[in-house]
Protein backbone atom coordinates (compact mmCIF):
# COMPACT_ATOMS: atom_id res chain seq x y z
CA UNK A 1 0.00 0.00 0.00
CA UNK A 2 2.85 2.38 0.85
CA UNK A 3 4.48 1.69 -2.52
CA UNK A 4 1.22 2.47 -4.32
CA UNK A 5 0.97 5.73 -2.37
CA UNK A 6 4.46 6.81 -3.49
CA UNK A 7 3.61 6.20 -7.13
CA UNK A 8 0.46 8.19 -6.64
CA UNK A 9 2.45 11.06 -5.10
CA UNK A 10 4.90 10.95 -8.00
CA UNK A 11 2.06 11.04 -10.50
CA UNK A 12 0.51 13.93 -8.60
CA UNK A 13 3.80 15.84 -8.69
CA UNK A 14 4.10 15.23 -12.43
CA UNK A 15 0.53 16.40 -12.91
CA UNK A 16 1.22 19.56 -10.89
CA UNK A 17 4.40 20.21 -12.86
CA UNK A 18 2.56 19.80 -16.17
CA UNK A 19 -0.14 22.21 -15.05
CA UNK A 20 2.49 24.73 -13.96
CA UNK A 21 4.19 24.47 -17.36
CA UNK A 22 0.84 24.93 -19.12
CA UNK A 23 0.11 28.04 -17.03
CA UNK A 24 3.52 29.48 -17.84
CA UNK A 25 3.02 28.78 -21.54
CA UNK A 26 -0.41 30.44 -21.46
CA UNK A 27 1.00 33.48 -19.64
CA UNK A 28 3.75 33.81 -22.23
CA UNK A 29 1.22 33.53 -25.05
CA UNK A 30 -0.97 36.21 -23.47
CA UNK A 31 2.01 38.49 -23.00
CA UNK A 32 3.06 37.97 -26.63
CA UNK A 33 -0.49 38.68 -27.84
CA UNK A 34 -0.57 41.85 -25.75
CA UNK A 35 2.73 43.02 -27.23
CA UNK A 36 1.50 42.27 -30.75
CA UNK A 37 -1.69 44.21 -30.08
CA UNK A 38 0.27 47.23 -28.80
CA UNK A 39 2.51 47.10 -31.87
CA UNK A 40 -0.54 46.95 -34.14
CA UNK A 41 -2.08 49.95 -32.36
CA UNK A 42 1.10 51.96 -32.91
CA UNK A 43 1.17 51.03 -36.59
CA UNK A 44 -2.49 51.95 -36.98
CA UNK A 45 -2.09 55.29 -35.20
CA UNK A 46 0.95 56.16 -37.34
CA UNK A 47 -1.05 55.58 -40.51
CA UNK A 48 -4.14 57.37 -39.21
CA UNK A 49 -4.87 60.42 -41.43
CA UNK A 50 -5.97 62.44 -38.40
CA UNK A 51 -2.55 61.93 -36.82
CA UNK A 52 -0.68 62.79 -40.01
CA UNK A 53 -2.90 65.80 -40.64
CA UNK A 54 -1.52 67.43 -37.48
CA UNK A 55 2.10 66.60 -38.31
CA UNK A 56 4.35 69.53 -39.09
CA UNK A 57 7.74 70.02 -40.69
CA UNK A 58 10.76 69.78 -38.43
CA UNK A 59 12.13 73.26 -37.74
CA UNK A 60 15.83 73.97 -37.22
CA UNK A 61 15.10 74.61 -33.55
CA UNK A 62 13.41 71.20 -33.26
CA UNK A 63 16.31 69.59 -35.10
CA UNK A 64 18.91 71.12 -32.79
CA UNK A 65 16.88 70.06 -29.75
CA UNK A 66 16.74 66.55 -31.19
CA UNK A 67 20.52 66.52 -31.64
CA UNK A 68 20.98 67.62 -28.03
CA UNK A 69 18.74 64.82 -26.76
CA UNK A 70 20.63 62.23 -28.83
CA UNK A 71 23.97 63.56 -27.62
CA UNK A 72 22.85 63.36 -23.99
CA UNK A 73 21.67 59.80 -24.48
CA UNK A 74 24.79 58.63 -26.30
CA UNK A 75 27.43 60.76 -24.60
CA UNK A 76 29.57 63.68 -25.70
CA UNK A 77 31.61 61.54 -28.12
CA UNK A 78 28.56 61.38 -30.40
CA UNK A 79 29.15 63.66 -33.39
CA UNK A 80 27.10 64.31 -36.51
CA UNK A 81 29.48 63.93 -39.41
CA UNK A 82 28.84 65.92 -42.57
CA UNK A 83 28.78 62.69 -44.56
CA UNK A 84 25.89 61.45 -42.44
CA UNK A 85 23.85 64.64 -42.08
CA UNK A 86 24.23 67.09 -44.93
CA UNK A 87 23.14 70.57 -43.91
CA UNK A 88 23.32 72.97 -46.83
CA UNK A 89 22.21 76.30 -45.39
CA UNK A 90 25.22 78.19 -43.98
CA UNK A 91 23.11 79.86 -41.24
CA UNK A 92 21.88 76.42 -40.10
CA UNK A 93 25.45 75.10 -39.96
CA UNK A 94 26.52 78.08 -37.83
CA UNK A 95 23.51 77.64 -35.55
CA UNK A 96 24.26 73.95 -34.96
CA UNK A 97 27.99 74.57 -34.49
CA UNK A 98 27.36 77.18 -31.83
CA UNK A 99 24.94 74.92 -29.95
CA UNK A 100 27.23 71.88 -29.88
CA UNK A 101 30.74 73.43 -29.89
CA UNK A 102 31.36 73.11 -26.13
CA UNK A 103 30.69 69.37 -26.07
CA UNK A 104 32.56 68.28 -29.18
CA UNK A 105 35.82 66.32 -28.88
CA UNK A 106 38.98 68.46 -29.18
CA UNK A 107 39.96 67.84 -32.80
CA UNK A 108 36.35 68.36 -33.93
CA UNK A 109 35.69 71.49 -31.86
CA UNK A 110 35.63 73.55 -35.05
CA UNK A 111 32.23 72.07 -35.83
CA UNK A 112 30.53 71.15 -39.07
CA UNK A 113 31.77 72.53 -42.35
CA UNK A 114 29.80 73.20 -45.49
Amino acid sequence: VAKGRQVSDKEWQQHQQQQQEQRQTQEMQLQHQSEQQKHQEVVQSASDPAVNQNAKDLTMEDFVAYIEVIRKLLGSEFVFETEIVRITAEKDIRCINERIRADRPGELAGGLSS
